[in-house]
């Protein structure tokens, strides 16, 4: 029986400039976390972890008030090092380890049916849900 949530969300963010770096990253950041805020499925934690980014531990000092969001700083690692995720998976304590990007969001019920996949036994280690692309003009759903 787990003592902790059903999903730990890992979130690795580095906010600080770097070459060919997105733009409005700190917008795509929020809207990330309230991606992940807004679920109907409320069984998951998020743990953020700022690889030595003030700006992320800033930002997301405005969900800390929430039971369920964890910020941990780590120094700053060589870009694209799996450091910022393994430090979230050590201090997860979720059954499923679920990833979201911070240019990323999810829809309201994503993790209600990554949730409901598992328990029907649709998905067994690997939950791939809701894949969108932009064609140019627009976002569509690959089917």
């Amino acid at each position: 029986m787990s003592v902790g949530p059903m999903f730990s969300v890992i979130m690795p963010s580095y906010l600080g400039e770097y070459p060919s770096c997105a733009q409005d990253r700190h917008a795509k950041f929020l809207r990330a976390v309230d991606s992940v805020m807004s679920q109907s499925f409320m069984d998951w934690e998020l743990r953020i972890v700022s690889d030595g980014c003030d700006d992320t531990v800033e930002l997301a000092k405005r969900f800390a008030g929430s039971a369920r969001v964890r910020i941990s700083k780590i120094p700053k690692q060589n870009l694209w090092s799996g450091v910022p995720r393994n430090t979230g998976i050590k201090e997860a304590t979720g059954d499923w380890i679920i990833y979201l990007d911070t240019d990323d969001m999810w829809g309201p019920e994503h993790l209600s049916i990554v949730s409901r996949g598992l328990k029907e036994g649709v998905v067994k280690d690997w939950a791939y849900f809701n894949d969108w692309y932009w064609d140019g003009e627009a976002f569509k759903e690959r089917l």
